[in-house]
């Protein structure tokens, strides 16, 4: 049975809106635990203009950081939800070195792929800098 031409597309699709959305949320949650963090520790200070402007560059850094390693971890993470979603009626399946279908693939099963993934990508952003 042949794939449908717009497979590889709504996968791609997939991949980018479930890495970039889970980085987003995950960068916010860090960001927002970071802002509230500093601010109790600096004893809650009254809420000028100033300590205000100066919660947001908190925040927009710490989003960028969290961004940053969210995305190295969603990388990983949408492995193991691309082997179980469905598109346009098809799957992709995992196999493992003896030629059988994983059937359901661990974190485990696909850190390999996320290895290469991980360097291709790394590679790709230095060559591009």
């Amino acid at each position: 049975m042949a794939l449908p031409k717009s497979f590889y597309l709504k996968l791609y699709f997939f991949w980018l809106g479930w890495v970039t959305s889970r980085s987003a949320l995950l960068a916010f949650f860090l960001a927002f635990i970071t802002v509230a963090g500093v601010y109790a520790y600096k004893g809650f200070a009254p809420l000028n203009k100033a300590t205000f402007l100066a919660l947001i560059d908190i925040f927009y850094l710490s989003f960028s950081v969290g961004f940053s390693l969210g995305f190295i971890l969603m990388l990983l993470l949408v492995f193991r939800a691309l082997f179980y979603k469905d598109v346009d009626g098809f799957r992709l399946v995992l196999f493992d070195c003896k030629h059988e279908e994983v059937s359901l693939p661990l974190l485990s099963d696909v850190v390999s792929l996320w290895r290469k993934w991980l360097f291709i990508t790394v590679w790709m952003i230095l060559l591009l800098s």
